[in-house]
């Protein structure tokens, strides 16, 4: 079914849990909301940018990380790979950036003045990771794909910038970073639509072009799925 993206990994099995949530539904709307605080403040859309704005924000975004992080792992037992690698390393990240604001904002660790390269390698690695799944993801949806492009060149601008020095760079992965987590909300969104209508409602960008198919399983009355491309050939 729409709302059991990749539990089985085998084509029109009637799945485990009938109507369970997907690891992607919660994954990318936790992951969303994250990335959307941090890319509105570093765009600037905070009257306070300052330590006020980093105490009031980025522990949201450090418990959303670990609810991203919990979803990758649910993804595991669902043997949905492109989820295990997208959810896993952001929620991981989001929720390690808030441990290391919180110990900054403690006074427990001094905050380095920029250029900060230490971060930067680290968005050297959920860069390289992200554009990797990016491409995977755009073979089967183009919202997901896009998102997590998006994603991509966020994280490529904010390794640069915490090299060489921020400046506009940082306002620059502001935006990114909210582009892709409005791209990442209407992906679930659009999941959540299917699992509750059992219909395709918003377009993902399936290539495949057969519409929704409802299958059941012969001589039960359990359970219907419903099969779109995307969630057959995601994960």
């Amino acid at each position: 079914m729409v709302d059991d993206i990749g539990s089985t990994g085998l084509k029109g099995r009637v799945p485990r849990a009938p109507r369970a949530a997907t690891p992607w539904i919660l994954g990318l709307y936790s992951l969303a909301g994250a990335t959307f605080l941090m890319g509105a403040r570093w765009a600037g859309w905070f009257v306070g940018t300052g330590s006020e704005s980093q105490f009031l924000l980025v522990p949201f975004a450090a418990v959303l990380g670990g609810i991203t992080l919990l979803a990758g792992l649910w993804a595991l037992e669902t043997s949905n790979g492109l989820a295990v690698g997208v959810l896993g390393t952001w929620g991981a990240f989001w929720l390690a950036y808030g441990l290391l604001n919180a110990l900054f904002m403690s006074g427990r660790l001094a905050e380095p003045t920029w250029p900060f390269p230490e971060m930067g390698l680290w968005f050297v690695v959920v860069a390289a990771i992200t554009w990797v799944s990016a491409i995977a993801a755009l073979s089967e949806s183009l919202a997901l794909g896009l998102a997590l492009g998006f994603l991509g060149a966020g994280s490529t601008v904010m390794a640069i910038a915490d090299t060489v020095g921020r400046g506009g760079l940082l306002t620059a992965t502001g935006w990114l970073f909210v582009i892709a987590a409005a791209l990442a909300w209407y992906t679930a969104a659009g999941l959540t639509f299917d699992a509750v209508y059992h219909e395709r409602v918003l377009p993902l960008g399936s290539y495949a072009q057969e519409p929704p198919q409802k299958r059941e399983r012969a001589g039960e009355r359990g359970p219907i799925s419903v099969e779109t491309p995307m969630n057959r050939r995601i994960g």
